[in-house]
Order: structure tokens, then sequence, then C-alpha cells
């Protein structure tokens, strides 16, 4: 094998982390960052996401800017939840606000409303003041999914028993309904996103009979026929109530907490679409907390866990719960929020922090190689999650001169490494990883 000096040179003895980047720090409420709740949403190189405001920023980092500042009363505030993005228009939610607040306790804060503005900050309209007396569904906790002409969405309080709703409304406003009114027999308060599958929406309730916490599954049509309750779960599981359900094939994997052994922990699960199948994949280490929805990059799922410190970080782990790994940890006090947005081999999401400024960020989720000069052979590592990439070499990088690396790895818990002789021939040879 050809000398690598040149190359060992700038090597590290460990594999290097993934590229982190701030692409946004916030330190003004009215910028939009308050709280780090932050739900993203790409297009065309923009991430549109809220928090005090709706704002946007570009992939690179470039481009910040206010789309809408809510100034509460009629216009509402407390945006929530992912915008939807269609052309040049945003449509969204907020949780309070509106010109219908009641004057029972803990009324007053107004009902919410659902939105539209568009991209350039201009032309902002107010869809929907949510109206509790008038029986709508209030208070919504999460984004809107949008089919054809209509918005569709979830509110946890509200009309026929103020058990909750799934509401349609056009996009010009006109035509709110309630599709669907819950009661504690088929499942109470639905407060996450739905997600579309054809012409059937998709669900979870955070509640169901005598209020356990153990509400089910459900599928309703866009026209609010054909409801069935596909399944409850059961009682030692509780369903993370704002956590999106995400679609791989026929199945959906989503989060709760599973009391089973005892203690309460923060599990991933799967179930198919039908109903059938459910199955706790993964809990968490004790003392995490699942933090945002789970994203599919096409070949593994990510999420983000905290715990009390409070710190945290970015994970993978694999459909059937194997492969779990921490893949990058944040600093100090900071950790991952919201919705996280993968494109490409980038991941992008929010950070909240006690002491610290939130962010939005981006996460080359690439691993990396790193190379050191081991006596009369070097040492290649490379982190351990990447379980599914072969190592390679050549000495040209020509196309076609890449070859199998066939020496046994070993795994430390963190790192996969390697260590290959140095022949005294001159010249340099190139490493890859190949998934």
């Amino acid at each position: 094998m050809a000398t690598l000096a040149a190359v060992v040179l700038g090597a590290t003895t460990t594999a290097s982390a993934q590229t982190l980047t701030t692409l946004k720090s916030f330190t003004d409420f009215r910028e939009g960052g308050a709280g780090g709740d932050t739900g993203l949403t790409l297009s065309d190189g923009m991430l549109y996401g809220t928090g005090g405001t709706v704002y946007k920023v570009s992939t690179n980092g470039g481009g910040f800017t206010v789309v809408h500042q809510f100034t509460g009363g009629g216009e509402g505030f407390g945006p929530v939840g992912r915008v939807v993005v269609s052309g040049n228009t945003l449509y969204g939610v907020t949780s309070y606000g509106g010109s219908n607040a009641g004057a029972d306790a803990g009324d007053t804060l107004g009902h919410g409303i659902i939105y539209r503005v568009n991209t350039d900050g201009s032309g902002f309209t107010v869809l929907r003041r949510f109206n509790k007396a008038g029986g709508d569904g209030y208070r919504p906790s999460s984004g809107l999914v949008l089919s054809g002409s209509t918005l569709y969405g979830t509110a946890g309080q509200g009309g026929a028993s103020d058990h909750g709703v799934v509401f349609k409304i056009n996009t010009d406003g006109t035509g709110y309904r309630n599709i669907r009114s819950f009661d504690w027999i088929n499942g109470a308060q639905p407060e996450a996103e739905l997600t579309l599958i054809g012409s059937t929406l998709y669900g979870t309730t955070a509640f169901t009979q005598l209020g356990t916490r153990s509400g089910p599954l459900f599928k309703i049509g866009l026209d609010g026929t054909g409801f069935a309750a596909l399944y409850t779960f059961p009682k030692t599981f509780s369903v993370l109530g704002s956590g999106r359900l995400t679609l791989v094939g026929n199945q959906f994997y989503g989060a709760g907490w599973s009391s089973q052994t005892g203690d309460a922990l923060s599990s991933l699960y799967k179930i198919n679409t039908d109903g059938t199948g459910f199955q706790i994949i993964r809990q968490l280490p004790p003392g995490s907390r699942f933090g945002n929805i789970l994203t599919w990059t096409g070949s593994e799922l990510l999420g983000a866990w905290h715990d009390s410190s409070p710190s945290g970080g970015i994970f993978q782990v694999n459909t059937d719960g194997t492969g779990y790994h921490v893949i990058k940890t944040f600093e100090g006090n900071s950790f991952p929020v919201g919705d996280l947005v993968f494109s490409g081999t980038t991941l992008y999401g929010g950070t909240y922090a006690d002491t610290q400024p939130s962010t939005v960020f981006s996460l080359d989720v690439r691993p990396r190689l790193a190379i050191a000069a081991a006596a009369a052979a070097v040492k290649i590592s490379w982190p351990s999650y990447a379980h599914d990439y072969v190592l390679e070499q050549s000495p040209t990088l020509a196309h076609g001169s890449w070859t199998y690396v066939i020496e046994a790895s070993a795994d430390e818990g963190t790192n996969r490494m390697t260590t290959l002789p140095v022949s005294p021939a001159p010249g340099a040879m190139f490493f890859r990883l190949r998934r």
C-alpha cells in the first residue's frame, strides 16, 4: 500500500463529527425564535418557521426575514406548527387571539385563528377566528395539511362535546366545517398534525374513554365520512399528543411513553396503516425524552432527544428499532425541538436553550472519515452508526479504481476502526465511505 504521509499530516485520531451550522440565532422575541418551537417547512431553498412570528431563512443562512409579526387581538398570536407552503402563499394557525375570547377564567386569551400570508410578507388575511361559542374547534396546537384548495387541521378543544375536532376550510376562508367532533368514546383531544394519504386523513388523539391517556389511531375521509378508530393504544402506552405520524411504506412511526416495565420511558413505535401490528421498536435511555417528529431519510429514521440537564441531540434508528446511535450531541444547555426537515444529506431544525439564543441549524449527517499515523501503519476510523457503509480505497480517484478494503474493523462503541500497514512505495491512497 502506498504511503499516506500527505494525508496523515492533518489527521485526527477519532472520526470527525458532522458539520453543524447555525443558520440563524434569535436574540429577540420579535424575530420569531422565542422558545425555539420551530415548526420548519422547506420550499425552494427557503426554510419557513414559526415562533413568535412567521419567518424565513435560506438553507445557507442568508435572507432571514420576518414574514409576519402578530399583533394580538383579532389578528391572533402564538403561531404553532408548520406552515403550509402553496406557491407564494403560506397558511397556518395560532393558538391564541382572535375576537372570540370568552369571559370565563382562562379563556380570555382568545381561541386562535387560521391565517394566510404571502411569502414576501404581504397580503396577511385572517381566514377564520375560532369561536368556541359557535361550536368551532379552538386552541389548535399543530399545523394544517392541504388537499386541493381545502385546508384540514385538528384542535384539541371545541366541537359538539368540547373534546376536540377535525376541521376543514377552503383556502379563501369559506366553508369552515367540523368534519369530526370527538367524544370520550372514540377518542378525545386530537393535538397532532394530520397525515394525508390519498383521500384519507390519519391522526391520533391524546385520550380515550374515561380519560385514560391511550387514545386511538383514527382515519377519516376528506368529506368527513368513513371515520374509524383503527387501533386503541394500550393503557401502558401514552401517545405523544403533538407527535405527527411519520409514514414509511405502509407503516406509521411515532412516539409516546411506555410504562410496560414500570417506569415510563420515552418510546418509539410502529403500526400498520390499517391499525394492525402495533409494536414498540425502541425505548430511549432512562432520563431521555423524545423531542420532535421522526424524520425519514430514505434508509433510517432520525429524531431528537433531550434530558433534564438540559442537553440533547440527534439520534438515528432503523425501522426495526436496531442501530440506535446518537449522531450529534449539542453543546451547553441547547437541544433540538420541533420539526426536523431532511433534504439531500442535510438535516434542518431548531433548538431551544434556557440561557442561550434559540437557533435554526443545519446538520450534514454524512459520516466522516479520520486518518491517523500509527507506527508503520495508519488507523482509519468512522462513526459506529454508519454500519451500512463500506470502506473503499483508490490510488487515483479515477472512476472504476475504487476497491473494497477487506481488513477487519473493530468497533469501540463510538467509532469503527481499521489499521492498515504502510508500504515504502511513494504515492498516495485515498479512502471513502460508500453506502
